[in-house]
């Protein structure tokens, strides 16, 4: 008995469809992005030129800034990346900005404090040389005068020189062995000297005492005994005063690093002393040992291992 396959009478018979034949649906586009380009920034301020890079999706990178006589302080000057080239986004833009004109004016400062007479140069892009020096009538801190003259041109970077009261105290800042340093010297006169303008100098006469106080400051533990040599030597170099003590009457082994010590002195000047210029030198030696101390910096105050502490002049009464 043979089989037969009998098709389901409900059943369509299958029937293949090309897919070629088969309709096509439309295929999502998606729309191109912008592709960024460098702006131009010459002569924009920083400021609005970050700005217009941050708003292209760029970033700006200040790579250089510059002295321009041209272009004015905070413009862009130049940039790395030329403009209208095609960047991607993040990339960076480098541009070079102005700092303003290199030149400026010198101040008038005389008269003014020392602080602030150094910062008005600050601001102008200036530096100071201070000079200290005593004076007995214009107060400590005062610029006595200044170089260059105010209204000078300079450039930004140059340094310029102030000399500035310290009172009737001689700052020192003498480096003795670096063991002692001698800080100061206060040096009052009760001769005033006439003049304001010019850098005046102690006037005593013959016979007069000269009141001096010198103060140490030590650098290090002092674990030997030092004696201070004060002298007044003529025009001449001959000495006319010297006294001899342990600086504030105190052995130098009981200094500990740091401690300031306050060393008064009474010179009396000969009664026959001729009128004439002095200097007082101040030295330093240990006890039992005729050899001075070396003094490595005195910023101009040194002759031999001596500090020279000022130039007095005695006058006749």
């Amino acid at each position: 008995m043979g089989w037969q396959a009998v098709q389901s009478p409900g059943a369509a018979p299958a029937t293949h469809i090309p897919a070629s034949a088969m309709p096509s649906r439309p295929r999502p586009t998606s729309t191109p992005r912008p592709v960024p380009v460098a702006p131009d920034l010459a002569g924009h301020h920083v400021d609005e030129a970050r700005r217009l890079v941050e708003a292209l999706g760029l970033r700006l990178d200040v790579t250089e800034w510059r002295y321009d006589e041209r272009v004015p302080a905070l413009r862009v000057i130049a940039q790395d990346t030329p403009a209208g080239r095609q960047m991607f986004p993040g990339d960076v833009v480098a541009v070079t900005v102005s700092r303003g004109s290199a030149r400026v004016t010198m101040p008038a400062v005389a008269g003014r404090s020392c602080d602030e007479a150094q910062v008005t140069l600050a601001q102008r892009g200036l530096a100071a040389a201070v000079t200290w020096v005593w004076h007995d009538q214009v107060p400590s801190q005062e610029v006595l005068k200044q170089s260059p003259a105010a209204g000078t041109s300079l450039m930004r970077g140059d340094r310029v020189h102030l000399t500035v009261s310290s009172g009737q105290t001689v700052r020192l800042h003498a480096n003795l062995a670096n063991q002692i340093q001698l800080t100061d010297a206060d040096l009052p006169t009760g001769i005033p000297t006439g003049t304001v303008g010019a850098t005046p100098v102690p006037r005593f006469t013959p016979g007069e005492t000269i009141p001096l106080t010198l103060w140490w400051r030590a650098q290090t533990n002092i674990n030997k005994d030092y004696v201070a040599s004060v002298q007044v030597l003529d025009g001449g170099g001959q000495m006319v005063v010297q006294q001899d003590n342990p600086p504030g009457q105190r052995s130098t082994t009981l200094w500990l690093a740091g401690d300031v010590v306050r060393d008064a002195y009474h010179l009396r000047l000969p009664a026959a002393a001729p009128p004439g210029r002095y200097r007082i030198l101040v030295s330093l030696y240990q006890a039992g040992v005729l050899q001075r101390l070396p003094v490595l910096d005195a910023q101009g105050h040194v002759v031999g291992d001596s500090v020279l502490v000022t130039k007095v002049l005695l006058v006749a009464p």
